[in-house]
């Protein structure tokens, strides 16, 4: 009879465990394959920046998350790429990212981007935190239908 108790626990344990594990998948897939744009950035100092007022159309700010670990973006004029990481953290990490240097209007707020990042997704769409404690800033992304 003990083991019959034993037994079943280790089951519900295990059925607890997978399912928090499914909540972090569903979150990366979320992420991956969305076209994001960038919406605002929150620097650590307080300035609050609304980056889709200061940018013309040719001049946005896109980051996309492939299946594949790899990242493709644009910085204004500029085309990025990089790779990425999920921890089991709940963080993101990015490297190896970089950026053609054309001469652009608008300024560019992705570039550079390698680091480790807190990732949220909300009703406001993808949240990047620094995890830095002298950068700390806050990019927010808005998908964008596909």
């Amino acid at each position: 009879m003990k083991s019959v108790a034993y037994i079943t626990g280790l089951i519900l344990l295990s059925v607890l465990c997978s399912c928090q594990n499914d909540d972090q998948n569903e979150n990366e897939i979320d992420i991956i394959g969305h076209a994001w744009r960038l919406s605002s950035i929150v620097y650590s100092k307080g300035l609050n920046v609304d980056v889709r007022s200061l940018s013309s159309p040719q001049d946005e700010y896109w980051i996309v998350f492939d299946d594949n670990g790899g990242i493709t973006a644009t910085d204004a004029c500029n085309a990025c790429s990089g790779e990425y990481e999920f921890g089991d953290d709940g963080t993101i990490l990015i490297s190896a990212f970089s950026c053609t240097e054309m001469a652009c209007s608008g300024s560019p707020y992705l570039f550079p981007f390698d680091g480790h990042y807190s990732y949220v997704l909300n009703g406001e769409g993808l949240i990047l935190i620094e995890n830095s404690p002298q950068l700390g800033s806050q990019y927010t992304f808005i998908a964008e239908s596909e």
